[in-house]
């Protein structure tokens, strides 16, 4: 999920706003990628904060995620690759 998001960063045209929408799996305060390792929340605002992403720089974002916040494992999964 960080290197996807990474990319999409890399690649931004010159933005007004952003919004990122996650749905997934998750546990307190983190999500699951497809590759089933889990990613801090915090982690995936910082790749587009003023000192990572240049061109969001004063902008606003907005974070959507959607993620339950279970101990379970997780039993079906479907995999949308980043592409």
């Amino acid at each position: 999920m960080l290197q996807c998001l990474e990319r999409e960063r890399d690649s931004l045209p010159e933005s007004d706003a952003l919004i990122v929408c996650i749905m997934s799996h998750g546990k307190e305060k983190a999500v699951f990628g497809t590759d089933e390792n889990m990613v801090e929340i915090n982690r995936i605002v910082e790749i587009f904060d003023a000192n990572h992403c240049e061109k969001l720089k004063g902008k606003p974002k907005i974070y959507f995620i959607q993620a339950c916040r279970s101990d379970g494992e997780l039993s079906s999964r479907l995999l949308i690759q980043c592409t």
